[in-house]
């Protein structure tokens, strides 16, 4: 069974990987293609 501070840092492993990963993504796509005809 997991405890709380397992459970507690598993949850917060999870969330900046995934907002990591969601940032490199978005700069990776505004890298490639630039969008300033929107501006």
């Amino acid at each position: 069974m997991m405890t709380r501070i397992d459970l507690y840092s598993f949850i917060t492993i999870v969330t900046i990987v995934t907002l990591a990963v969601t940032s490199l993504s978005i700069w990776y796509w505004s890298g490639r293609r630039p969008s300033k005809d929107n501006y």
